[in-house]
């Protein structure tokens, strides 16, 4: 079955472009016994802790993706590459058509989860394809083992919500594993990712990583900066917030939904988890090896946002979409909008409906009672709150601790033309951190919203419950980039917060999420963090000049503008 595909997958490559047209690849997930179980997705730390051979075999089958030759459609580089850079063609799809980002992939927009689903299920399914094909190199009193070891693997995730940690498989340069000649020592193909030399040199258009090979938190500082990173960024009570306080899909979805949400909380994992470098840029996070990990705890949490919230499940209405590879600003994009480059195997292409049904992919999670029939969708919703409830609510969610509260909110939005990315906006509250947000290098145009929980900050203050417009006028931010330079918050005119405060009734049972009431709502005057001490030390007005450099005509095409660093 491998060589197959990699025969339909091979094709000449001039200047960038195809010069072969055959039909599109088509993914159809990993084949299951019809009223079979369908194997889950599994999270990649107690594949790693289990050492057996799913673990073998994953760890193999990624390190085979990675050799295959760059120019193979079905390549590790090629796949990766299909988010950002190289802008080129993939799966016979046309020429570009965008003017702005260079990749496939939807930022800040409804298409956003949707799209993703696909793309970490043709990764999975080329995965499994090799492991596969090892599985039946290994000695005949193993062999049957590993097959079926092969038949369950599915492309494991990174549950950043539960445990921000990063996986510790992916912080050592070398793994003992049991291969089909016994028990050997190789390079961790999750530890980095070197590029091609050729693609470094320029063979398939612009491609500039910085690196010969995916950098993190250097020199020599990963795990521990980027552990230290992630535990700043509150993940687990900001993902709970997400699935309590969100009532639409775009709410839950977008980082123009405005409400917690899963993008910006993903974007604060790509932000954080690596330091700055490849992982925190659109145009080259797809090759680092934390992507697929990455990208499949997003689909995960989604698919139990479906479950939990089926009135809200999936992406409906219509709006005008941003640029990128396929798709020219403005383009309307609704539920049944073709999500380029990917197509089922009736030749159809990928579209929001179509994917919005996880299993037709071949793979599930646990936490929802899978065995169950898709029909049975209010039992199946039960397991997914549960579920949720135990991962994540926290200790004042817990039996013991269940009393009314109210919760704080601090929302912000500003507009990313004027507010470009790599960059962070701390947040504080009488002087005390509230928490950050991280601004993506993408979207490059359009609203964008973030929401900060803001009642450790209160209590840190020594306040309790105040008036939400007493809390909103003692605001204050500060705006850096990854570089290190500070952006005054005055040269952002769209920059603006709102406070919100809410009650919430604890749930009845671990089957049910608190109720929300009396939600409110006030605007809030952001100040600039240390601008009043700086102004007694200096005599200054607290704010150095920002003129936001205006990109090149050429650089806005090419999608492949100088942004990356790390903090």
């Amino acid at each position: 079955m491998l060589a197959l595909y990699l025969v339909l997958s091979t094709a000449l490559v001039v200047l960038g472009q195809r010069s072969v047209q055959r039909p599109p690849f088509a993914v159809g997930g990993i084949p299951v016994q019809r009223n079979g179980p369908i194997p889950p997705r599994r999270n990649i730390n107690d594949l790693q802790r289990e050492a057996g051979p799913e673990w073998d075999l994953y760890v193999q089958a990624l390190a085979a993706m990675q050799r295959v030759n760059e120019a193979d459609d079905l390549s590790y580089f090629q796949i990766a590459g299909i988010h950002g850079l190289p802008a080129i063609e993939w799966n016979n799809t046309g020429p570009r058509v965008g003017r702005g980002f260079g990749g496939y992939c939807p930022h800040g927009e409804d298409l956003f989860l949707p799209w993703h689903r696909p793309y970490t299920a043709l990764f999975e399914m080329i995965l499994n394809n090799h492991a596969r094909r090892i599985a039946s190199s290994y000695p005949t009193s193993l062999r049957n083992r590993y097959i079926q070891a092969a038949q369950a693997l599915r492309a494991p995730f990174w549950d950043w919500a539960d445990n921000s940690d990063v996986p510790p498989s992916t912080t050592v340069s070398r793994l003992s594993i049991n291969t089909a000649q016994g028990r050997q020592s190789i390079d961790n193909p999750l530890f980095t990712y070197r590029f091609p030399a050729d693609a470094l040199q320029g063979r398939f258009t612009a491609f500039s990583p910085g690196n010969a090979q995916t950098v993190r938190c250097p020199p020599r500082n990963y795990p521990a900066s980027a552990n230290a990173n992630l535990r700043r960024e509150n993940l687990r009570e900001r993902m709970y917030q997400a699935f309590i306080y969100a009532t639409t899909f775009s709410e839950f979805s977008s980082s123009r939904g405005n409400s917690q949400n899963l993008e910006q909380c993903h974007n604060s994992v790509h932000g954080s988890a690596t330091c700055g470098n490849q992982f925190s840029d659109p145009r080259y996070a797809g090759f680092d090896p934390l992507f697929m990990l990455h990208h499949a705890n997003v689909d995960r949490l989604w698919t139990l946002w479906q479950f939990a919230r089926p009135e809200a499940a999936n992406f409906i209405g219509s709006y005008s979409g941003g640029s990128r590879f396929s798709t020219a600003q403005g383009t309307t994009i609704t539920p049944n909008s073709p999500m380029a480059p990917f197509f089922h195997p009736n030749g159809r292409p990928c579209t929001p409906n179509s994917v919005s049904d996880h299993r037709i992919f071949g793979y599930t999670y646990d936490g929802l009672d899978s065995g169950r029939r898709r029909s049975d969708t209010e039992y199946i919703g039960r397991s997914a709150r549960r579920t949720i409830n135990e991962l994540y609510s926290g200790r004042q969610y817990s039996p013991l601790h269940r009393e009314p509260h109210k919760a704080h909110l601090a929302h912000l939005s500003y507009r990313a033309e004027e507010l470009r990315g790599p960059a962070k906006i701390d947040l504080y509250f009488c002087d005390k951190y509230v928490g950050d947000v991280y601004v993506m290098p993408e979207p490059q145009t359009g609203p964008i919203t973030a929401t900060l929980p803001v009642d450790d900050a209160i209590k840190a203050c020594g306040k309790t419950t105040e008036d939400l417009r007493r809390i909103a006028n003692h605001m204050s931010a500060q705006i850096t980039t990854t570089y290190g330079r500070e952006i005054p918050i005055s040269s952002i005119p769209s920059l603006k917060l709102e406070m919100e405060d809410l009650q919430e009734i604890p749930n009845p049972s671990m089957d049910e999420f608190p109720e929300i009431r009396d939600r409110h709502h006030a605007p809030g005057q952001l100040r600039q963090y240390g601008a009043e001490q700086r102004q007694q030390d200096d005599g200054s007005d607290g704010e150095a000049e920002y003129a936001p450099q205006e990109q090149s005509q050429e650089a806005r095409e090419s999608g492949d503008q100088q942004y990356g660093g790390q903090y």
